[in-house]
């Protein structure tokens, strides 16, 4: 697995390399995958993780529901390895990755605002005070009558394409908007 990721990477900045990071999504992907493997490098990235993974089984968003394992329509869900930043680093955007039940047709995205505050990481379903709970919806593929679930990856994949390119999209790199998704 170590192998296949490591070829990917190497990949990744070829593509890079040769074509600069751009305005299309496949290369402001490929740029947020180098950045995203500078990132896992740092010491923040475990700690960050770690305490989503702890406080995020329990948390509630403003309807007093814990989102997490919804089991009335989520079968399943992971947080993410994949982080983005604020310029500061003092405020983050996880992924919370969510497989629905058999009849829903859709699986889906939830957007975690993480802000450092007294050296901790605080968790929230919204982002900023006046934007509520953000949700990015993923199309399952159907066989049959039957709806599939997306693959962790797929949503991941998904998900991260959808924060690089919310707001005001930035052409020449692979910065997300930071005013769109932190207010800065």
């Amino acid at each position: 697995m170590k192998k296949i990721k490591f070829i990917r990477n190497f990949v990744i900045v070829y593509i890079v390399i040769s074509f600069g990071c751009t305005g299309v999504v496949v290369n402001k992907m490929a740029c947020n995958d180098i950045n995203q493997i500078s990132i896992q490098k740092e010491k923040m990235y475990e700690r960050i993780l770690k305490s989503a993974s702890a406080v995020l089984i329990n948390l509630k968003n403003k309807d007093g529901k814990i989102p997490y394992a919804d089991s009335s329509f989520i079968s399943s869900s992971k947080i993410d390895s994949v982080i983005f930043f604020n310029e500061k680093k003092n405020k983050c955007l996880l992924l919370l990755l969510q497989q629905t039940v058999a009849n829903l047709k859709t699986d889906q995205v939830r957007i975690i605002q993480g802000t450092l505050k007294n050296g901790s990481w605080h968790f929230s379903y919204d982002r900023m005070p006046e934007v509520p709970e953000i949700i990015f919806s993923v199309d399952k593929q159907i066989q049959g009558n039957i709806n599939i679930n997306n693959s962790f990856h797929f949503l991941s994949i998904s998900g991260q394409k959808f924060v690089l390119t919310a707001g005001t999209t930035f052409d020449k790199d692979c910065k997300i908007d930071m005013k769109y998704w932190f207010g800065d």
